[in-house]
């Protein structure tokens, strides 16, 4: 941080340094800090897609989605040729369950740039969503096509092949998603995940602390594993992992949804009410559903 520092007191009207400072300070509790920094890189570059882009990704992670609209259609705007905006906002649509909207900006970018793997593999996802399971995996296989080590549509090749119980085939997916990234979180837990569903649960658990070993804070592990545990009603296991999830995520509103069900299903109404109300006030704040059942899914 201090050489972005000693670098913005040399040149203060580089845009990119402010940009890669913003990227850097997206961590817990400097929020406002990288806010500040991506504030800065898009006042020095206006009309440039990076900066916008760097706001955009601290929009997302906090779920403002409201505001990250705003960007986007600025983005898109600047140039709408702009594949990657238009990947990621889909992307953001697919979260919000707008899967039509999703599909036709998605088909855009898949209509301007055939060769995207981001774009067929977001489409993948789109597919996972509407359980259109060997739609998703034809996507998955074209985006490999075009980009043999992208370790997400592994990912989701794997996930289509467990939707379409097809668990062998979707263990070695996720496997050579690995194998192209070992951190990666969503790979690390479906593996887990479609162990459990194969009733190897012993080894699922060991697999979940073995990825926790490497990396005590991978918050894709941990709300995987208190899901497990939940599953195999362990739930003073799992309210602990949960709690260590958001350690790393507090204002997330799923989580705070999920933990809330799950004292409301201990019968712990009082720990469970000031969870609920977290997770509203942040729902009315950027239009995120709360999810009251408290389920995770693949």
């Amino acid at each position: 941080m201090a050489a972005f520092d000693r670098a913005l007191e040399l040149d203060p009207r580089n845009s990119f340094t402010w940009q890669f400072k913003a990227t850097l300070l997206q961590q817990p509790k400097r929020d406002d800090e990288a806010f500040d920094a991506a504030d800065q890189a898009i006042a020095r570059d206006p009309k440039s897609t990076g900066p916008l882009r760097a706001k955009l990704v601290l929009l997302e992670g906090m779920q403002r989605y409201n505001e990250a609209f705003r960007y986007y259609d600025e983005a898109l705007a600047l140039d709408p040729h702009d594949v990657t905006a238009r990947n990621h906002k889909g992307e953001l649509l697919i979260n919000l369950a707008r899967y039509d909207e999703a599909l036709t900006l998605l088909d855009e970018g898949i209509a301007l740039n055939p060769q995207s793997a981001d774009s067929w593999n977001s489409k993948g996802n789109v597919h996972l969503r509407q359980a259109r399971n060997e739609e998703a995996l034809a996507c998955f296989e074209r985006a490999i096509t075009v980009n043999p080590n992208y370790a997400a549509a592994w990912n989701g090749k794997g996930v289509a092949f467990s939707r379409l119980q097809s668990d062998a085939d979707a263990v070695s997916a996720f496997v050579r998603a690995l194998e192209l990234d070992p951190t990666y979180g969503l790979a690390l837990t479906n593996k887990g995940r479609t162990l459990l569903a194969l009733g190897r649960n012993d080894e699922a658990m060991a697999w979940y602390d073995q990825a926790l070993a490497n990396d005590l804070h991978n918050f894709d592990v941990l709300t995987a594993k208190a899901e497990a545990l939940v599953d195999l009603k362990r739930y003073d296991e799992a309210l602990a992992s949960l709690n260590q999830a958001l350690d790393l995520q507090p204002g997330n509103i799923d989580l705070l949804g999920y933990r809330a069900n799950m004292l409301r299903i201990a019968k712990r109404y009082d720990d469970a009410l000031p969870y609920f109300d977290r997770a509203f006030a942040i729902s009315d704040r950027d239009g995120h559903a709360v999810d009251t059942q408290g389920a995770l899914v693949l």
